[in-house]
């Protein structure tokens, strides 16, 4: 199934129904759209084997609890769950129990203001050639990161807050990586690369 956005303000967005199952759902946003947060299964036994999540210069807002992207407790189940952003902000947590989840930054900027953390399975983050990405706000947990080309930069931390990002596993290929300067002596702003 298939969910579209388009220069609107949306509350809530459930990729799942009720007690059933979905092979593939694509949810997009587009054109300065505005959305509270998405709930990647539904409630009580469904099932979504697939949920895409694309940002086209919009943003996720968070809801009440600070959550922008995630897993509902009592609902269902979520197999994969894939996130691209072209020009687009996340403003909130990434929380995903998923099998895999992936994040691709495309063209120009992405910003994550949040945590990015998946408690049951891998998640990578992919920065394509030219992108920029801001993490700021909470700890993005990785399995693997990967920067297409040196024309990319990622910064950890902004202006506002510190942030922290975690990889086991970091592949550059010449793309810059900065500390925010206005957070250089607070430790919680770190990059590890194992």
């Amino acid at each position: 199934s298939d969910i579209q956005v388009t220069d609107s303000q949306v509350g809530t967005i459930f990729a799942g129904g009720n007690n059933d199952t979905v092979n593939t759902v694509n949810i997009s946003l587009h054109n300065d759209a505005k959305v509270g947060s998405i709930i990647t299964n539904g409630s009580h036994n469904s099932q979504v084997n697939n949920a895409n999540i694309r940002l086209d210069e919009s943003t996720l807002l968070g809801d009440s609890d600070g959550n922008a992207i995630y897993t509902k407790k009592d609902g269902g189940t979520t197999g994969n769950l894939n996130i691209d952003l072209f020009n687009g902000t996340i403003h909130g947590n990434v929380i995903a129990d998923t099998d895999a989840t992936t994040i691709n930054v495309y063209y120009n900027y992405a910003d994550i203001l949040g945590d990015v953390i998946n408690n049951s399975g891998s998640t990578k983050l992919n920065v394509f050639d030219g992108a920029n990405l801001t993490v700021a706000k909470g700890d993005v947990v990785v399995d693997t990161l990967t920067a297409n080309s040196a024309d990319s930069t990622i910064f950890v931390g902004n202006s506002n807050s510190a942030g922290r990002l975690f990889a086991d596993k970091a592949t550059l290929n010449g793309a810059g990586v900065f500390l925010d300067p206005a957070w250089k002596d607070d430790p919680s702003a770190d990059i590890l690369d194992n």
